[in-house]
């Protein structure tokens, strides 16, 4: 008889303070590693390991896990400040998570395989929406606002970009409503304002985002 085996990472996943009691019971189902599907990846390795080091309350981070719903600590660097702000975070200063969040994001690297302007690659490379397969450069123009992918994603529909807005909202689980911090803009008014400038493919965004809102 076959019997499925852990992984030689689990110890060290199940006895790290800073993860959520639902992501070690997935972890602890050895037959979730037979297609090598949900096993942590490196970037969820570095992750898990770098939480208890950034000086936030361990309980902390498990409420913070909990509550964005993430599946996979490398999901975590993708959470912005309104989903702090819908979190209510009662234990930590909101502005000093957000920081630790961002410290996490550069940990990863992420920026380091964004595109540059004009930079060719073939659909095969894509990275969405930090590489995109039709060649666009969707990173923010604000430098403060690279390591949130909700503006990513605006960006994207701006350009008329379905494949990378579907990415961000259905990969990086980005809301179809998300707003902007200061002019509460959402991904649709962003999308709009590309049918309006007469940009290719911002009608379709704009479809998308109709449709996703029933």
């Amino acid at each position: 008889m076959h019997v499925a085996v852990l992984p030689s990472s689990f110890p060290a996943i199940s006895k790290n303070p800073c993860v959520p009691s639902s992501y070690i019971a997935k972890m602890a189902d050895a037959t979730n590693y037979e297609s090598g599907q949900d096993a942590p990846s490196e970037d969820d390795q570095k992750v898990l390991s770098a939480l208890p080091t950034l000086g936030i309350g361990v309980q902390t981070w498990k409420v913070v896990w909990e509550k964005s719903g993430m599946e996979k600590p490398s999901d975590l660097i993708w959470i912005g400040q309104q989903d702090l702000v819908r979190m209510d975070l009662k234990c930590v200063p909101r502005n000093q998570l957000w920081h630790r969040l961002k410290d996490l994001h550069k940990l990863l690297s992420v920026h380091n395989a964004t595109m540059l302007p004009g930079q060719k690659r073939s659909a095969n490379e894509a990275y969405p929406p930090f590489i995109c397969a039709s060649y666009m450069d969707h990173r923010p123009k604000r430098q403060c606002r690279q390591g949130d992918i909700k503006y990513w994603c605006f960006r994207a529909a701006e350009h008329g970009c379905v494949d990378c807005v579907r990415h961000c909202i259905e990969e990086y689980k980005v809301a179809h409503d998300a707003q902007s911090d200061n002019q509460r803009y959402t991904v649709k008014d962003f999308a709009a304002h590309g049918v309006k400038e007469g940009t290719a493919g911002a009608q379709e965004v704009l479809d998308y985002l109709t449709e996703l809102q029933g």
